[in-house]
């Protein structure tokens, strides 16, 4: 997710929750293939087990150049963005109007594998403006399952409207229709299915005959979801301690660093506090890294936070 998943974010899901599978923020083909790689690694951290790196674009030898270069670097896992709405990604032709065009995607996928022996997944949505029948996803999944080696999709159960609708509101209006996704499983049993769109730990139910689910921006909200998903406890005072002491030493602003924090103790006694604390850290100019270290501790002490 842009401006969300970066990788003080991943650091601190990390530290809460070591089983789940995370994205990047969107890395655009011409950002890879002409920055140098010191800024590549600032904007997608280290590489690390587990990590997937999502691309944009729609030139298959472009892309192939930039999973070359990231594959050199060390990162190993890739997915090709069809699903994103935002006015920009469409200029460039890429993100969700790429589901009117599989044979470019095809030709994507396997520009890639013939090039760098990987098989990157996708994530895409159901439909696109008017094409938004079960029959047109079924024909996208159907045609990149028959002429390629891709077999994991992430499927944002709604359509996109390229027009008319921000990206924030394409996350929202147009209708969930988990149903699709279900159909695609049952015909396609030996495909991987990840569930994207409206899921929360009250609803995981919803992934039903799924291979999983990917949670995007409501983990921004409620960072600790996939902790109530999976019931894993938590010990907040390791998990901010070992957070702070692996982001700061990386060099990452302060903002960066503090922002994912302020929802940790969302649902209880300390959430309003400890908000009211990051808030005032992060607006806070004059404020060093270790006041900001010693702040914190403090908090922990004085609300004996295990």
């Amino acid at each position: 997710m842009l401006k969300v998943t970066n990788p003080p974010f991943r650091i601190l899901i990390r530290k809460l929750c070591k089983e789940v599978e995370l994205f990047t923020e969107l890395i655009v083909e011409s950002t890879v293939n002409f920055a140098s790689r010191k800024n590549i690694r600032s904007m997608l951290g280290e590489p690390e087990n587990n990590t997937v790196v999502q691309l944009g674009g729609s030139d298959p030898q472009k892309l192939s150049k930039a999973v070359k270069i990231l594959l050199e670097m060390g990162y190993d896992k890739f997915n090709l963005n069809c699903g994103c709405p935002s006015s920009k990604v469409q200029k460039g032709c890429f993100g969700a109007v790429l589901m009117k065009n599989p044979e470019l995607v095809a030709d994507i996928i396997n520009e890639i594998e013939k090039d760098n022996d990987v098989i990157i997944s996708l994530k895409t949505r159901i439909g696109v403006d008017n094409d938004d029948s079960f029959e047109f996803f079924n024909r996208f999944v159907s045609y990149i399952r028959d002429n390629t080696n891709c077999r994991r999709f992430y499927v944002h159960a709604r359509k996109c409207l390229l027009k008319g609708l921000d990206p924030k509101a394409n996350r929202k209006i147009p209708t969930l229709k988990y149903e699709y996704v279900y159909r695609i499983k049952e015909i396609y049993p030996d495909l991987f299915i990840s569930l994207n769109g409206g899921i929360t730990h009250t609803n995981i139910n919803a992934v039903n005959n799924l291979d999983g689910c990917m949670i995007g921006r409501g983990a921004r909200e409620d960072i600790l979801i996939f902790n109530r998903i999976l019931k894993k406890e938590i010990n907040y005072s390791n998990v901010i301690k070992e957070y702070l002491e692996e982001t700061f030493n990386l060099n990452y602003t302060k903002h960066k660093i503090l922002v994912p924090l302020v929802n940790l103790y969302k649902g209880t006694r300390n959430s309003k506090k400890f908000k009211a604390l990051i808030n005032t850290l992060c607006n806070d100019k004059k404020i060093e890294i270790t006041e900001i270290k010693v702040k914190i501790n403090e908090f922990i002490k004085e609300n004996e936070i295990k």
